[in-house]
């Protein structure tokens, strides 16, 4: 069966809004807003955060990272078919 994302929730991801897809709560589906722009905005940041997670675990083999995913308000049915 194939995924198919469904904003259910705004929010954001290293401070890029975004769409999220609460439907399995446990690895919510994300999706950067405003089309290419925002998904080269959200690229550029894991780019960052991935070049953090990588000193940190040189530094500290134990670390285990952490996404700040903002979880804002749920979308009205009516507008989530426009994600």
């Amino acid at each position: 069966m194939e995924y198919k994302f469904k904003a259910t929730h705004h929010g954001s991801l290293h401070g890029i809004p975004c769409w999220i897809d609460m439907s399995d709560e446990v690895a919510p589906g994300i999706k950067a807003k405003g089309g290419f722009i925002g998904e080269i905005a959200l690229d550029f940041m894991e780019l960052l955060f991935g070049c953090f997670i990588w000193c940190a675990t040189a530094l500290n083999p134990d670390y285990e990272p952490m996404y700040a995913i903002k979880v804002g308000k749920a979308v009205s049915e009516d507008k989530a078919g426009a994600a």
